[in-house]
């Protein structure tokens, strides 16, 4: 696909011909959105999941639910760093590379594999959550089972088998086997975690407010006042945070699944161009998990920051004590001389 969007759009402008005028906007949408706006989402995703890997990876942070988190993570980081390839290709530097052009394919198995991992995990840790506050004292030190490191595992391979389909190259002719298997990942890697992430995250808000104290039971009228303020705030935020992550995953990655459910072997260049914005809109949601599923989250913020904190002091002693030691080596005894 990208083989044939290239051949029309790295034409000059001065070599077509009237009839392709009105398309060349087109043409031009689908450069930005591979170039420019590829690589800030490419910088801004691989940056906010090294911090958020930098927390969820620290002594004190090494949970279940977090080490789902994690895994997550890498896959979103892995996801993005695949579309490299791509920014390099329309901005011409691949251009005429038979290596990319023969591994299209590969790539594009290798980034479905890992945002299906991304999306399962986002179920995962979902369920973790809502275990957590429905049951507080039996899930709240959960400890890594050898039954949840299978459970990855079997994210992992499961997630290679319903993508395996889009390692099949180009090249080959498509038939009803292969849109049976396109339709399959499209249901299970988005409509089916849509449903059971709506579910989950109204359970979350129903476990919330089963959970919060009885007002009633608190004597002191100030105390009443203080814990009807916290639980308000504290459900509002959540109900917040359920509603954007529900929504920004149907905008992220219905398109792009209907599109695929939808695709045809031959496509004009309008398709071509609904495809490049069905995946910039993936890819956007890869860059929203950073900051919806962690950076919305005080504690987290707070970790954040006493590590980098943290690692800015050490740094700062490094090259004290390694100014110190240099001063040393370059001081020569004048009896030396």
């Amino acid at each position: 696909m990208q083989r044939k969007i290239s051949h029309v759009m790295c034409q000059p402008p001065f070599q077509m011909n009237n009839t392709s005028e009105p398309r060349q906007w087109q043409s031009k949408v689908i450069l930005y959105t591979n170039r420019e706006f590829l690589i800030c989402q490419i910088l801004l995703g691989c940056s906010g999941n090294v911090l958020n890997l930098v927390v969820l990876l620290s002594r004190n942070m090494r949970s279940r639910t977090n080490l789902i988190f994690a895994v997550m993570a890498f896959a979103d980081l892995f996801f993005l760093l695949m579309h490299i390839p791509r920014f390099l290709f329309f901005c011409e530097l691949l251009h005429d590379n038979d290596v990319y052009k023969n591994s299209t394919h590969l790539q594009n198995g290798v980034q479905n594999w890992f945002s299906a991992i991304s999306i399962w995990c986002m179920m995962y840790a979902t369920i973790e959550r809502v275990q957590v506050f429905r049951n507080p004292f039996r899930t709240s030190r959960r400890s890594v089972s050898p039954r949840f490191l299978a459970t990855i595992a079997l994210i992992v391979i499961g997630a290679l088998a319903v993508t395996a389909v889009h390692f099949q190259s180009s090249k080959a002719s498509p038939n009803q086997v292969t849109r049976y298997l396109l339709v399959l990942h499209a249901v299970s890697g988005v409509f089916v975690p849509l449903v059971v992430l709506s579910l989950l995250n109204v359970l979350l808000v129903l476990a919330l407010k089963k959970n919060t104290m009885p007002v009633h039971m608190l004597k002191d009228s100030q105390a009443q006042q203080s814990l009807l303020v916290a639980r308000n705030k504290t459900e509002r935020k959540v109900t917040i945070m359920v509603t954007v992550i529900i929504s920004s995953f149907i905008i992220c990655n219905t398109p792009g699944a209907i599109l695929y459910i939808l695709k045809k072997p031959n496509t004009d260049l309008t398709t071509r161009m609904l495809q490049s914005i069905s995946n910039s809109l993936v890819i956007t949601g890869k860059v929203l998990n950073f900051v919806l599923f962690c950076m919305s989250s005080d504690h987290f913020r707070a970790l954040l920051r006493m590590q980098l904190v943290s690692a800015f002091e050490c740094s700062s002693i490094n090259r004290r004590s390694s100014c110190r030691s240099a001063t040393k080596t370059f001081s020569i005894p004048l009896h030396d001389l």
